[in-house]
C-alpha cells in the first residue's frame, strides 16, 4: 500500500512539472509576458541612471548599487561615490537592454500549476534592477536559475507572469563593485591635453602647457619642449589602467604630502587630473592615489616611463617647431640658393628660388623633416667643407639661418628635387592644339591623337630634374641649340594661351632632355613620354 502511495504520488509531481514545461513554451496566456524579442525597447544612449538591489554573501544582507550619467560620465553614487569605468557600465546596461526573452508563464499558467512567484525566486529576488531614462523607467527582479543554469528567471514590476532570459545578465547584475569603478587612470583623451605638470618630492615644479599646437615648458625655465617626448608620456598616462583598487591601503606608501612622484594633466576645458605615484608593492606595481582620491595599484613601467626631469623635456633641435606651422624653408650649397614657401599649411608648396614654379611636396616633406630634427650635434663651422646653409620661417617667425652637415640632409636626394616635376598639364577641353614640330620636316597636330591627349590629362612629368639654372653651354650639353622637337600645347586659356616645350637630346639613361617655356631647367622625359608626344609626328614622316 505504501509503495503503491509513493508511485501516486511521484507519477503526479512529474505530470505536474512536465505540464508547467509545456506552459513555458506558451507566450502571452492571460496577461504574461510574451516570449521573445528584447527585454526593453530603450536607446540604450537615453539611459541615465541603473539601480541594482542586490543579496551579498550568504548572510542575506544587500547592497544598492546606484550608477548615474552625470555630463556625459558615469558616476558611482551608492554604495559609495567614485568614477565609474564607462565600459563596465556600458557592458551592463547594454546586458539588460538588449537580454533576449525566452520561454514564459502567465499567472495563470502559474495558478494551474498550483506555483507562486516563491517558487522561482522571485518573492525574494536576488536582484532588483531599475534602467531609467529621462522620461521613463522599468523594474525588473531577478530570480534564481532553472534547472539547465544558462537562464535565470526574471519578472517584470507592475505586470504578470514571468519569463527567462540569459543568465549572463544576472552575471553582469553581481559583478563586485570594484569592477564598475573606472580602470583609466586618466579619464582625459591625449588629443585633449593641454597642460602637464611634474613634480618630483624635494624638486621644483616642471610645467608644460600647450598654445597653437606646440608644447613650451612653462616653469623652472621658459624654453621649448621636445614634442615627441611630452606626447609620448601623455599617450602613456592617458592609456594607464588601475591594476587594482585597495580598500585598506594604511600608511608608509609614500602618498603623503611632499611625498611621492606627482602628475597633473589640464584639458581644453581647464579641468585638472592628478595622480601621486608613491613606492613599489613589492610586485611590479607602485602605489599611486588617484585624481578622486582612491588609493591603487598601477604598473610600475609607468612610472619609469613618466619620471623624466625638465632638461630632459627641452627641445634641443636647431629649429623647434612643428612641421605644420612652417611656411618657408631656404637651403644652399653655394649658389644658387632654394626658397620654397607655402601660404599655409594646407596650401601647395612652391619653389621662389632659383625659379619660380611648384614644388615637389613629398621632396620638400622629406627635406623639411630632417631639417627640423636637426640638433646642435649637426652644427657645423660656417666656411667648413660640406657645409649647408639651412633656414625655416612660419607666419610669426624667421629662424636664424644655421650651417650644418650636408650629409645630414642631402641622403638619397638633390635640392634640385624640391622642383615640381610636372612639365604641363591640363584637361582636353582647354586644348586647342598640341603641334609637334621636328628639326627638319613638317609639323603634325598632335592633338588628333588620343595617347597625347590622355597624357596631357595626367600630366607630362620628367622622371628627374637634370640642372637647375641653366648656362650658356647648357643648351649645347642637353641638345636645346638644336633641339629634335619643339611641342607647342595652345590653350582655349587667356592666361596661359601658349606653353612650349623643347626635346633635345638623348640622355644616358635613354630618354630625352627638355624643358618648358619660362623656367631656366633641364628636364629628363622617358623615352616612352617622349614617344606619346612624337609618334604621331614619326608616323606621318614615315608615310612621307
Amino acid at each position: 500500500m505504501k509503495n503503491r502511495r509513493a508511485i501516486a504520488f511521484f507519477l503526479f509531481w512529474s505530470v505536474v512539472f512536465a505540464s508547467a514545461i509545456a506552459l513555458l513554451t506558451v507566450s502571452d496566456r492571460s496577461g504574461g509576458e510574451p516570449s521573445g524579442g528584447s527585454l526593453m525597447s530603450v536607446d540604450v544612449r537615453a539611459v541615465v541612471k541603473i539601480d541594482i538591489d542586490r543579496r551579498t554573501g550568504t548572510g542575506g544582507s544587500r547592497e544598492n548599487v546606484s550608477i548615474v550619467r552625470q555630463d556625459g560620465r558615469w558616476r558611482i553614487e551608492s554604495p559609495m561615490k567614485a568614477e565609474a569605468d564607462e565600459e563596465a557600465v556600458k557592458r551592463l546596461i547594454d546586458s539588460v537592454v538588449f537580454a533576449e526573452k525566452g520561454e514564459s508563464l502567465s499567472d495563470a499558467d502559474m495558478a494551474g500549476l498550483g506555483r507562486s512567484p516563491r517558487d522561482f525566486g522571485l518573492a525574494a529576488p536576488r536582484c532588483t534592477v531599475t534602467v531609467a531614462t529621462e522620461r521613463s523607467s522599468d523594474t525588473f527582479f531577478v530570480g534564481r536559475a532553472t534547472a539547465a543554469g544558462d537562464e535565470v528567471y526574471v519578472s517584470r514590476a507592475g505586470r504578470g507572469g514571468l519569463f527567462t532570459v540569459s543568465s549572463g545578465m544576472a552575471d553582469e547584475l553581481t559583478r563586485p563593485l570594484v569592477e564598475f569603478r573606472r580602470r583609466r587612470l586618466f579619464t582625459f583623451n591625449p588629443s585633449d591635453v593641454m597642460g602637464l605638470g611634474l613634480k618630483d618630492a624635494g624638486e621644483p615644479l616642471t610645467r608644460l602647457a600647450k598654445s597653437d599646437g606646440q608644447w613650451r615648458i612653462a616653469d623652472p625655465v621658459d624654453a621649448p619642449a621636445d614634442r615627441q617626448m611630452v606626447e609620448e608620456i601623455i599617450g602613456i598616462l592617458c592609456s594607464a589602467q588601475v591594476v587594482d583598487y585597495v580598500a585598506d591601503a594604511g600608511s608608509g606608501h609614500g602618498l603623503g604630502d611632499g611625498e611621492g612622484f606627482s602628475i597633473a594633466l589640464r584639458d581644453t576645458f581647464g579641468a585638472v587630473e592628478k595622480v601621486v605615484f608613491g613606492v613599489p608593492d613589492g610586485t611590479n606595481s607602485v602605489w599611486a592615489m588617484t585624481p578622486e582620491g582612491a588609493v591603487v595599484h598601477v604598473g610600475r613601467d609607468i612610472l619609469e616611463q613618466c619620471r623624466v626631469r625638465q632638461k630632459t623635456l627641452e627641445d634641443t633641435r636647431i629649429f623647434p617647431v612643428d612641421a605644420s606651422l612652417v611656411t618657408s624653408i631656404s637651403v644652399s650649397e653655394g649658389f644658387p640658393a632654394y626658397v620654397i614657401s607655402r601660404s599655409g599649411a594646407s596650401a601647395p608648396w612652391s619653389m621662389a628660388s632659383p625659379v619660380g614654379a611648384l614644388a615637389d611636396a613629398k621632396v620638400v616633406d622629406i627635406l623639411l623633416s630632417r631639417m627640423l630634427s636637426l640638433r646642435s650635434a649637426d652644427l657645423v663651422p660656417e666656411k667648413s667643407e660640406g657645409s649647408v646653409l639651412v633656414s625655416v620661417g612660419t607666419s610669426v617667425t624667421n629662424f636664424s639661418a644655421r650651417h650644418v652637415s650636408a650629409l645630414a640632409l642631402t641622403q638619397d636626394l638633390r635640392f634640385a628635387d624640391m622642383l615640381g616635376k610636372t612639365l604641363v598639364r591640363c584637361c582636353k577641353e582647354r586644348i586647342r592644339r598640341i603641334f609637334v614640330k621636328p628639326a627638319a620636316g613638317e609639323g603634325w597636330n598632335a592633338s588628333l591623337s588620343d595617347d597625347a591627349l590622355a597624357l596631357l590629362d595626367e600630366g607630362v612629368a620628367a622622371e628627374r630634374v637634370e640642372t637647375v639654372v641653366l648656362r650658356p653651354d647648357d643648351f649645347d650639353r642637353y641638345g636645346f641649340g638644336r633641339h629634335a622637337y619643339t611641342i607647342s600645347f595652345e590653350l582655349n586659356d587667356d592666361a596661359t594661351s601658349l606653353k612650349r616645350m623643347l626635346i633635345g637630346s638623348v640622355a644616358p639613361d635613354g630618354g630625352r632632355y627638355a624643358m618648358i617655356g619660362g623656367l631656366d631647367v633641364a628636364f629628363v622625359l622617358s623615352a616612352s613620354t617622349v614617344s606619346r608626344l612624337t609618334k604621331p609626328v614619326e608616323a606621318l614622316m614615315e608615310k612621307k
